[in-house]
Formats: structure tokens, C-alpha cells, sequence
């Protein structure tokens, strides 16, 4: 029972922090359920979440939405979903556990130390980035890094970014499900499914909560929040890994 409010209280905080500045859910509760829940339950429950809180903001934020750029990240997805799928399948649990850090590792260390980077074209950037994304949403629950540095890349004004993230949020997580249970990398929700509900009222609690901070914290803020708290998600989700390998 702990463990299900200590969840809900992350995916309130992520769903809140992604209605500010775009991302979020993943990062923040991908670590957090990986340590709670196992590497292969937790990462499948952040899928729905992400799935989930995708679809509730995309409704408030459709208008802003670039549907050709979302077609383009989705589609490019679909090798990287596919290959993350068929190693999640095939790792022990401790070595998952590593990954799901050490991609959330990877991911802070790219958003961050990338400030300045060359112009891309829209469309390639877009490939690339879609594959990318898709590998670690798959794997780990976070595509946030690859979609930052795409937007950087392709100098994406911030309001259009943040709209387009959340059906790309939400195809990715659908899509990385498809292909887990496809690749006999999951079954089901098992224990966790009763979590569902919650977790969904708790979306809608922090995409609500972020709307009203909107005019308060800038998005900077937010991301650097949402980076902080998946920081040290993951660090802890290492070191279990670490453990479980001793």
C-alpha cells in the first residue's frame, strides 16, 4: 500500500511538471516504479502511464499540436521499439534493473550537457530521434532526452514542442506495449493491474495541478525538477540492480 501511494505521489508530480514543460512522466516514475515494482512490471506500468497522461494532455493542448512532426517521430519509432522489446525479453532481471538506470543516466546526461547543439533538417532529425526515442521508451520508460535534443536540434519553439510531446508520449508507450506482449516480453499487468485507476486519477490530479502553475514556475524549472527527482531515481534503481547481481 505504500509503495502504490509512494507511486502515485511521482505520477502527480510527473504528469504536473509535464503539463509545464513537456516532459516528465516518464523520467520521473520510470526509475521510481522500476525500484518498486522490478524492471519488466514497473517499466510496462510507466508504459501505460505515459500512454495514458499522453492522451489526457494531448486533449488540452491539441490545438498546438504538429501532427506531421508526431507522424514522423511515431513511424521512425517502430525499429527501436522493436529492438528494446526483444532485449527486455531477453535480460535478467538484475542486469534490467542496470539498463533502466543507466538509460535514465544517459538520457540526464544528454538533455543536460547538450546546449548548443548543430542544425539539423526536421525530417531527418525526426528519424533519428523517433528511433532513439522508441529504444528507450521500450526499455526504460524514457524517451524524454532523445525529444529534447530533437527539438534543440531543429530549433522547435517550446509551445509546439511541448504540445506535439504528448501523443508522441502516448503512441510510444502504446507502441512499446504492442510489441512487449507481441515479443512475449510481458503478459500482463499481473498484481499491479489494480493500480490502473489510480494512477490515471493521479494523471489527471498533476495535469490539473500543472495547469494552474503554468503562470507561475517557468518550464526551465520544471524540467530541472523533473531532471532532479529522475536523477536520483535512477541512481537508486542502479544500485539494486547492483545488489541483486551480488
Amino acid at each position: 500500500m505504500m509503495s502504490a501511494a509512494v507511486l502515485c505521489l511521482f505520477v502527480v508530480t510527473g504528469a504536473a511538471l509535464q503539463r509545464l514543460s513537456g516532459t516528465g512522466v516518464g523520467l520521473v516514475v520510470a526509475p521510481v516504479a522500476a525500484l518498486l515494482m522490478g524492471p519488466v512490471e514497473g517499466i510496462v506500468l510507466t508504459n501505460v502511464i505515459t500512454t495514458a497522461s499522453g492522451f489526457m494532455l494531448t486533449l488540452s493542448v491539441r490545438r498546438d499540436v504538429e501532427w506531421r512532426r508526431w507522424g514522423v517521430l511515431c513511424a521512425s519509432a517502430s525499429a527501436g521499439v522493436l529492438a528494446g522489446a526483444l532485449l527486455v525479453g531477453s535480460l535478467p532481471h538484475a542486469w534490467l534493473q542496470i539498463l533502466v538506470g543507466g538509460v535514465v543516466l544517459l538520457s540526464l546526461g544528454l538533455t543536460v550537457s547538450v546546449r548548443n547543439p548543430p542544425f539539423v533538417p526536421v525530417v531527418l532529425g525526426g528519424v533519428i530521434a523517433g528511433a532513439l526515442g522508441g529504444f528507450f521508451n521500450v526499455t526504460a520508460g524514457v524517451a524524454a532526452a532523445a525529444m529534447i535534443i530533437y527539438a534543440l536540434m531543429t530549433r522547435w519553439e517550446h509551445r509546439r514542442y511541448a504540445a506535439t510531446m504528448q501523443p508522441t508520449f502516448m503512441t510510444l508507450g502504446a507502441m512499446s506495449l504492442i510489441a512487449k506482449a507481441a515479443t512475449g516480453s510481458i503478459t500482463a499487468l499481473d498484481a499491479s493491474f489494480w493500480l490502473i485507476p489510480g494512477v490515471i486519477t493521479a494523471v489527471l490530479i498533476g495535469g490539473w495541478l500543472g495547469k494552474l502553475a503554468t503562470r507561475r514556475m517557468p518550464a526551465g524549472r520544471a524540467r530541472g525538477i523533473a531532471l532532479t527527482l529522475a536523477g536520483i531515481g535512477a541512481i537508486s534503481t542502479i544500485a539494486r540492480g547492483v545488489m541483486a547481481l551480488g
